[in-house]
C-alpha cells in the first residue's frame, strides 16, 4: 500500500466517503425528508434484521479504520500536492462525500436546528423555555418534533450559536432537510476555510491536509454536524491574526465569538494576552492583562446578558452539561459502585486544572514565552480538563486538541491522532451493534481516558526533566 500514488490514495478517500453516504442517498430517495429519520442509520443495518446489522457494523468499522490509514499515507505524501489550492479542491470533494451523510451517532444537530426554530418562528427564549414544554402548548412543528435526546433541555451554548441557528432556520423556511443542509453545506465552507487558515498560519501544506482530511473532523463536523467546528475555526481564525498580523484586537474578537459558541475557550484568552505582551515589562504585563480581561468579560457578559434576566441565571445554565455524567472516567466510577467517589474526585481534578492555569500564567507573566510553549501548556490544560474535569464527555471534544496541535512535537500529535481513531473506533460499536454495546463503551472509552491521562502525565514529567537538565548544563558550560 506504500507503493500507492497519491491520485489513487485519494479516489480511495472519495470512494470511502461515497460508500458511507449511498444509504443516506437512498433515503433520502425513498423518504424524500429526514421528518421520521431517527438519526442512527438503522435503514443501513437493517432495524429488524441481525445479520444485516452485523454486516453493517463491520462495513462501518472498515470505513473508520480505511479512512484513517489512507489518511496517513495521504499526509506522507503532503510534498507531492503542487500548492494549497490543490488541497483545498480535495478537502472539498472528500468533504462533499461526508456531507451529504446523514447524521449518524450522534442528534446533536438537530437539537440545534430545534433551538433555532424555536426563538425564530416562535420569538421563544431557548436559554428559559424548552424545546419539550413548547411542544406541551399543542404546536405541531417537524423541526420541534424532530430535536432529539437534548430537547428537554435549555441551551447551554453560548447566544452567538443560537443567532447561527435562528438565522439557518430563518433561510430554511420550515423545511426540515433544508435546514439541515444549510448547516452541513455552511459547515463544509467553514470546515475549507480553517485548512487554508492553518496553511497561512504554518506555511506547511501537510498541516492543511492534517486538518483537512482528517476523518475524525470530516465524520463529527460534516456528517454529524458539531458546532464545535466553529469554535476551533474562530479559535484558529484569532491565532492568525495574533500570530501573523499581531493584531491583538481582532485576534481576541475572534476569540470572543469562540467564547460565544462554548465558553469552553475562555482558557486560551490569558495566553493571547501574554502572547502579545511578551516584550513587555512585567508591571505592564500585569495592567494591560487585567484591561484586556475586563474588556473581554464585559463584552461576554453582554452578549449573554441580551438573553438571561439576572447573572444567577446565566451561572446556572453554563453548569448545564457538567451536571450529567457520561463517557468519562467518572462514568466508569459509577458503573463500579463508587458513586461516592465521584464527587471529591471531580474537585480535586477541577482544582488541579485552576491550579494549573495560574501557574502557566504566572510563568507567562514571569518570563517570554514562545507561542509553542503557550500551545503546548494549552493542551495539557485540555488533557486535565477533557479526561479529568469534564463529567459529561464525548468523543468530539477531542477536536478542541486541534487548536493547539501545529505547535506541539510530533509524538503528542501522533498520540492525539490515535485517541481520535480509537474513540471513533468504540463509538462505532456503541450505535450500530443495539445490543449490550453500552457495558462495553462503559469500559473502553473510560479505560482510553485513563491510559491517555497517564501517558501525558509522563511526558509532562519527562518534559519538566528536560528543562532542568537543559538548565544544568547551560550552568555546567
Amino acid at each position: 500500500m506504500k507503493n500507492l500514488d497519491l491520485k489513487k490514495l485519494i479516489s480511495f478517500m472519495l470512494i470511502i466517503g461515497l460508500v458511507l453516504s449511498i444509504p443516506s442517498i437512498v433515503y433520502l430517495v425513498m423518504y424524500g425528508n429526514i421528518d421520521n429519520y431517527n438519526g442512527q442509520n438503522y435503514y443501513f443495518l437493517g432495524e429488524n434484521n441481525e445479520s444485516i446489522t452485523i454486516i453493517g457494523t463491520i462495513i462501518f468499522a472498515l470505513i473508520i479504520i480505511l479512512s484513517f490509514l489512507f489518511y496517513f499515507f495521504i499526509l506522507k505524501k503532503s510534498n507531492e500536492f503542487k500548492n494549497i489550492k490543490n488541497i483545498l479542491l480535495v478537502v472539498l470533494l472528500v468533504g462533499l462525500m461526508f456531507m451529504i451523510c446523514l447524521p449518524n451517532t450522534s442528534t446533536d444537530i438537530f437539537y440545534y436546528m430545534g433551538t433555532g426554530r424555536l426563538f425564530q418562528e416562535y420569538g421563544e427564549n431557548p436559554y428559559y423555555t424548552t424545546i419539550s414544554d413548547f411542544l406541551l402548548t399543542g404546536v405541531s412543528d417537524p423541526i420541534l418534533e424532530h430535536s432529539g435526546y437534548w430537547s428537554n433541555t435549555v441551551v447551554p451554548y453560548g447566544p452567538i450559536w443560537t443567532l447561527i441557528c435562528s438565522l439557518f432556520s430563518l433561510l430554511s423556511f420550515g423545511n426540515n432537510t433544508i435546514l439541515l443542509y444549510i448547516f452541513k453545506f455552511v459547515s463544509l465552507g467553514i470546515h475549507i476555510a480553517t485548512c487554508y487558515i492553518v496553511y497561512k498560519i504554518t506555511g506547511k501544506k501537510k498541516f492543511a491536509l492534517l486538518y483537512g482530511l482528517n476523518p475524525f473532523l470530516l465524520l463529527e463536523f460534516l456528517t454529524n454536524v458539531h458546532n464545535d467546528l466553529y469554535l476551533v475555526f474562530f479559535v484558529i481564525l484569532g491565532i492568525y491574526f495574533l500570530k501573523k498580523k499581531n493584531n491583538i484586537w481582532l485576534a481576541l474578537l475572534f476569540l470572543i465569538c469562540s467564547i460565544l459558541i462554548k465558553y469552553i475557550t475562555v482558557i486560551i484568552a490569558p495566553f493571547f494576552v501574554l502572547y502579545y505582551l511578551r516584550d513587555k515589562s512585567k508591571l505592564k504585563k500585569i495592567l494591560w492583562s487585567l484591561l484586556y480581561a475586563i474588556i473581554v468579560v464585559a463584552v461576554i457578559l453582554a452578549m449573554y446578558m441580551i438573553f438571561f434576566d439576572s447573572l444567577s441565571d446565566l451561572l446556572s445554565i453554563l453548569d448545564t452539561q457538567q451536571g450529567r455524567i457520561k463517557d468519562s472516567i467518572y462514568l466508569l466510577m459509577l458503573n463500579f459502585g463508587l458513586r461516592e467517589w465521584i464527587t471529591p474526585a471531580n474537585r480535586t481534578c477541577t482544582v488541579i486544572f485552576a491550579y494549573a492555569i495560574i501557574l502557566y500564567i504566572v510563568m507567562g507573566l514571569i518570563k517570554k514565552e514562545k507561542f509553542s510553549s503557550f500551545m503546548n501548556d494549552i493542551k495539557n490544560l485540555l488533557f486535565i480538563l477533557i479526561f479529568g474535569v469534564l463529567t459529561n464527555l464525548t468523543s468530539w471534544y477531542l477536536s478542541w486538541f486541534f487548536i493547539p496541535m501545529y505547535w506541539l512535537k510530533s509524538k503528542d500529535i501522533r498520540s492525539i491522532l490515535c485517541l481520535q481513531f480509537l474513540y471513533e473506533l468504540t463509538y462505532v460499536y456503541f450505535f450500530y451493534v443495539h445490543s449490550d454495546a453500552v457495558r462495553y463503551q462503559l469500559i473502553i472509552l473510560p479505560f482510553i481516558s485513563i491510559i491517555m491521562t497517564i501517558r501525558q502525565i509522563i511526558i509532562m514529567i519527562n518534559q519538566r526533566k528536560g528543562n532542568i537538565n537543559c538548565k544544568k548544563m547551560k550552568n555546567l558550560s
